[in-house]
Parts: structure tokens; C-alpha cells; sequence
């Protein structure tokens, strides 16, 4: 699977260890609590961008796997590996109120906008 370059390069960019790392999991925090609401998924990219939903949304689903489909398990796991340097990725949080259906087609609208098609 490939992404945009602009997209791996947000996500390097908020891995490269010059944003304080106690500041940085407090964000996702606040990213995680707006997406477990049902109607802030656009909010949210609109606030956080689409680098910290993206990450929030890839660990929801790579720990969550046995719910989720291949193809958005195969993007999970591309997002995660760019971001997955930075030692604060077992700390991550995730989505824990909202259906997998709901979580599905939030990361189907991200994909239509990350993926690179051949």
C-alpha cells in the first residue's frame, strides 16, 4: 500500500522527537476523546489534521484487528510503520466508544484521501 508523500511527511513530522513527548500524548488524548463522539470525526480532522486522526484511528485498528477488514488493517499497519520510531507509540490511545462500523468508515474517508492508487 502507498501514501501520499505529503501525508508520510506530516506524520514524520510529528514524530520527530522535537515536540515534547508528554505534550504530544496529551493531544492524541484530546484527538481520541473527540473521535469516541459519534459527529467530531470532521471537527477533528478540521482541528487535529489528518496525521493525528490517522495515527489514533491506525492503533484503534491494529488493536482491534480481529473486527476490522484487510484493507483497512493494511493501511493501519502502513501508517503505524512511519510513525512507529517514536517511543511513545505503546502509550497511544485509542477509540473505545464508537462501533466498528462507525471507526470503518471514518478510515474509508481517510484512505480515499492518504492512499496513493496505482
Amino acid at each position: 500500500m502507498k501514501l501520499e508523500k505529503t501525508f508520510e511527511n506530516e506524520i514524520k513530522k510529528i514524530s520527530d522527537g522535537t515536540v515534547n513527548e508528554y505534550n504530544l500524548l496529551k493531544e492524541f488524548r484530546e484527538v481520541a476523546a473527540m473521535l469516541d463522539k459519534r459527529y467530531e470525526f470532521e471537527n477533528c480532522m478540521k482541528q487535529y489534521g489528518r496525521a493525528k486522526v490517522s495515527l489514533i484511528l491506525a492503533t484503534t485498528i491494529t488493536r482491534m484487528e480481529h473486527r476490522f477488514e484487510t484493507p483497512e488493517i493494511l493501511w493501519a499497519q502502513t501508517v503505524y510503520g512511519i510513525w512507529f520510531g517514536n517511543r511513545t507509540a505503546r502509550a497511544m490511545p485509542e477509540i473505545t466508544n464508537l462501533h466498528p462500523a462507525i471507526i470503518h468508515g471514518h478510515v474509508k474517508t481517510l484512505r480515499k484521501y492518504t492512499e496513493v492508487t496505482a
